[in-house]
């Protein structure tokens, strides 16, 4: 007996059509089951395939744009770092500057109030010698510095 001799009758015909066609719906479902797709292919539905696919494509570019503004996001937050890093050098260097300033500020005080206390050392002895010059003058002869020089250092002291 060879397969085409097989001769079914109507109603045994119809269930076996029935029976191919329930398999081909369960392994169409099947598939949708194994991708998580609605619609595999442009034969089953071309309107929501071609939709699927545009949603596709445009989440893989908003994908992409969100990759992108993340590492523009880090490129600003590394840019912020160093900003901040600059800040706090400037801050630094203006306070080495102020203690400079204020360093050197100090000791050309010191050294005024150094060459004010010789000037005035200076100009004491220098008043006092005139002072000497005149009283010897006035006197009508020497005086001994040597003799008087407790009496100058206290005219020093007053002048």
């Amino acid at each position: 007996m060879a397969i085409n001799d097989v001769t079914l009758a109507g109603g045994m015909r119809n269930n076996l059509a029935s029976l191919q066609l329930v398999a081909a719906l369960q392994a169409r479902t099947t598939e949708r089951l194994a991708t998580g797709k609605r619609v595999n292919s442009a034969v089953d539905d071309p309107s929501a395939y071609f939709a699927a696919q545009n949603h596709r494509d445009r989440a893989g570019d908003l994908a992409a744009r969100k990759d992108q503004m993340g590492e523009a996001i880090q490129t600003v937050r590394a840019a912020l770092q160093g900003i901040d890093g600059i800040v706090k050098l400037i801050e630094q260097a203006k306070g080495t500057a102020s203690a400079e300033g204020a360093r050197i500020v100090a000791a050309a005080q010191q050294q005024i109030e150094l060459d004010t206390t010789r000037a005035k050392e200076s100009l004491r002895r220098e008043v006092a010698g005139i002072a000497v010059g005149a009283a010897s003058k006035l006197l009508g002869r020497e005086i001994d510095a040597r003799a008087h020089a407790d009496l100058l250092e206290q005219l020093a002291e007053e002048i």
